[in-house]
């Protein structure tokens, strides 16, 4: 990627690390799994209907 180039992908990839960093600091052992399978629910959630699907 070129460097200053402001991405979809780009901005949902910093939001990933963001998310997951949060984890790290917030979650116990008890319920990480079910935290981070919820990332990608909060990062797009159904009234952000702008990303297509690939088929």
């Amino acid at each position: 990627m070129m460097r200053g180039l402001q991405t979809t992908v780009k901005n949902i990839r910093r939001r990933v690390f963001t998310e997951v960093a949060k984890l790290g600091f917030k979650a116990d052992a008890e319920t990480l799994l079910d935290d981070m399978e919820s990332i990608p629910y909060e990062i797009v959630n159904d009234d952000t209907q702008k990303y297509r699907e690939s088929t």
